[in-house]
C-alpha cells in the first residue's frame, strides 16, 4: 500500500473542498433556466371552414387535396383543386374542369381572403397541385395535368410565382409521359436539397422523388432507374407522405391498395429506398400525410379505417414512428368523407392541417394546432355549418375567430410566458442569483463544514 505524507492529505481535501465549491457555483449559475423548467404549452387547436362551396358563377365549386405553403411575405397559401366554372371537362364532360384555387392567410390575421384560381392558359384540369418557397423566395408550383379520362393519362408540369402566389409564370414540362402524378408535401433537406415526391398512377405502381440541389433548376428523380420496381410495388403504393428523421435518412408512409399505410426508409438523402412494409394503420385507399413536429416528434394524419374516409385522426410518435402512443380526433361523422390531410408548419412554429370536408367536397376546412393538443386526446366535434372551434385553456368552445394569430406563435405559450413574467411574492428569493431551492444552499453548507474540519484536523 502506498503511503501518504500528511500534509498530502490536507491539500488533497482541499482540492476536493475546492471542486465541490465549483460543482456548486455550476449549478447555481448554470442551472435551469426558468424557461426551460416549465411545463411544456398547454393544448390548443383551433378549427374553422377556408372556404365553402360556390354556387352559380363564383369559385370555387366542389374542391378537393388540400395544401399549404407559407409565401417569403409571411403569407400562409391554401390551395385545393376545385372546380373553377370552366365548364365541362374536356374529358370527362360529367366533371367540372378543375383548376388550383388559392387564398391566403396574412401575417397578424387568423382569416382566410378571398379564392381565386390559378391561371394556366390551356383548357385541361389541373390536378395535385404542390407549392415549395425557394431560398429566393420564389414559389415553386408542381401540378398534374389530365390529359384523358382518367388519372393515368397524365403529364407533370411545373410554374414559378416571383409576387408570392398572385401571378404565375407560362408552365413548363417536368415529364412528357402519361403516368405519374405530385401529390404531396415538398420540403427541404438537411443537406440544402429540395425533395418532392412524385407516384406512377398506373401498373406497376409506385413512389419516387424529384431531388433538386439548385431549387429545381434542374433535378434528378430516385430511385433510378425510374423504369425499375419503386417502392410500393405489388401493393398499390402511391402519395408517398415523406419526412426527414435525422441527417439523410428519410421515411415516407404510402396509401396502398392493401388497405394498410405502408412504410419505405431511404438512407442516402433519397436517393435509394427500402422495400416498402406494412404498418398497423388501416387505409381507405386515401392520402395520409406526416411531419416532424418543432419538438421532434412526428405527426401523421390519416384515416383509421380499411373502408371509410372517416375519423379523420392525428396521431403522435416520440420515438421516430415506432410506436404511437397519443391520438386525437379531428372530425369523426358516419357516411361522411374527411380526406386527404395535408401538413404543415409555418415558421411561427405551429402546425397547420388542411383536408377536404364531408361526402361531396362542400368546403375546405383548417386546424391550426400545437403538440400538446395531440397528446391531450381532446377530441373536436363535426358540424356541418361553419364554425369556429377552439380548444385554450382546456375549454374547448366556440368562437368569432382563432386567438393565434400567423407569425405570432404559440397562443398557449404566450399564456405562460405571462405568467412566468410575473414579479415573486414579497421576500421570495431572486431566481437570477439563488438557486431556486433549498438544495443548492444546504450543499454549501456542507463544503464549508468540510473545509472547517480540514482547516482544524491536527496533523499526526
Amino acid at each position: 500500500m502506498t503511503a501518504v505524507h500528511p500534509g498530502h492529505s490536507v491539500g488533497l481535501c482541499a482540492v476536493v473542498v475546492a471542486a465541490l465549491v465549483a460543482m456548486v457555483l455550476q449549478a447555481t449559475a448554470f442551472g435551469p433556466s426558468r424557461a426551460s423548467a416549465q411545463e411544456p404549452p398547454p393544448a390548443y387547436a383551433c378549427r374553422q371552414d377556408v372556404w365553402q362551396k360556390q354556387e352559380g358563377d363564383a369559385i370555387p365549386g366542389r374542391s378537393h387535396v388540400a395544401g399549404m405553403v407559407e409565401a417569403a411575405n409571411g403569407d400562409l397559401l391554401f390551395h385545393a383543386d376545385a372546380d373553377a366554372k370552366l365548364g365541362p371537362d374536356p374529358y370527362r364532360p360529367e366533371w367540372p374542369t378543375a383548376r388550383a384555387v388559392v387564398t391566403r392567410m396574412a401575417p397578424g390575421t387568423s382569416t382566410w381572403g378571398t379564392p381565386s384560381a390559378i391561371p394556366y392558359g390551356q383548357p385541361d384540369s389541373t390536378h395535385n397541385t404542390v407549392l415549395f418557397t425557394g431560398a429566393d423566395g420564389t414559389i415553386h408550383n408542381f401540378f398534374t395535368v389530365r390529359r384523358g379520362g382518367s388519372h393515368s393519362e397524365s403529364t407533370l408540369e411545373y410554374a414559378t410565382s416571383a409576387d408570392h402566389g398572385r401571378t404565375w409564370s407560362d408552365p413548363v414540362f417536368v415529364r412528357e409521359e402519361h403516368g405519374w402524378m405530385f401529390g404531396n408535401r415538398p420540403f427541404r433537406m438537411s443537406n440544402g436539397e429540395a425533395i418532392v415526391p412524385v407516384y406512377k398512377e398506373a401498373f406497376p405502381w409506385g413512389v419516387g422523388f424529384l431531388v433538386s440541389g439548385d431549387d429545381f433548376a434542374t433535378w434528378e428523380v430516385f430511385p433510378s432507374p425510374v423504369e425499375g420496381p419503386w417502392p410500393g410495388i405489388g401493393v398499390g403504393g402511391l402519395q408517398g407522405a415523406t419526412e426527414e428523421l435525422e441527417d439523410g435518412h428519410l421515411v415516407s408512409f404510402m396509401r396502398t391498395q392493401a388497405r394498410l399505410i405502408y412504410r419505405t426508409e431511404s438512407f442516402d438523402y433519397g436517393r435509394t429506398w427500402t422495400p416498402a412494409v406494412p404498418t398497423e394503420f388501416p387505409n381507405p385507399w386515401s392520402r395520409v400525410d406526416l411531419i416532424k413536429a418543432p419538438d421532434g416528434s412526428l405527426v401523421l394524419a390519416y384515416n383509421p379505417s380499411a373502408s371509410d374516409r372517416t375519423p379523420l385522426v392525428l396521431t403522435l410518435s416520440e420515438d421516430g414512428g415506432l410506436t404511437w402512443p397519443y391520438e386525437v380526433t379531428v372530425e369523426d361523422e358516419p357516411d361522411q368523407r374527411f380526406s386527404y390531410p395535408f401538413l404543415f408548419i409555418t415558421s411561427d412554429g405551429m402546425i397547420h392541417l388542411g383536408y377536404s370536408h364531408r361526402e361531396n367536397a362542400v368546403n375546405m376546412r383548417h386546424v391550426v394546432f400545437n403538440e400538446g393538443w395531440v397528446r391531450s386526446g381532446v377530441p373536436m366535434p363535426s358540424h356541418v355549418e361553419p364554425q369556429v372551434l377552439e380548444l385554450a385553456d382546456g375549454e374547448l368552445r366556440e368562437v368569432e375567430v382563432c386567438a393565434y394569430r400567423l407569425g405570432a406563435g404559440d397562443p398557449s405559450s404566450a399564456t405562460a410566458d405571462d405568467r412566468s413574467d410575473q414579479a415573486p411574492a414579497p421576500g421570495a428569493d431572486d431566481e437570477s442569483t439563488l438557486p431556486a431551492t433549498g438544495g443548492g444552499a444546504a450543499l454549501i453548507a456542507l463544503v464549508l463544514l468540510i473545509a472547517a474540519r480540514v482547516t482544524t484536523r491536527p496533523r499526526h
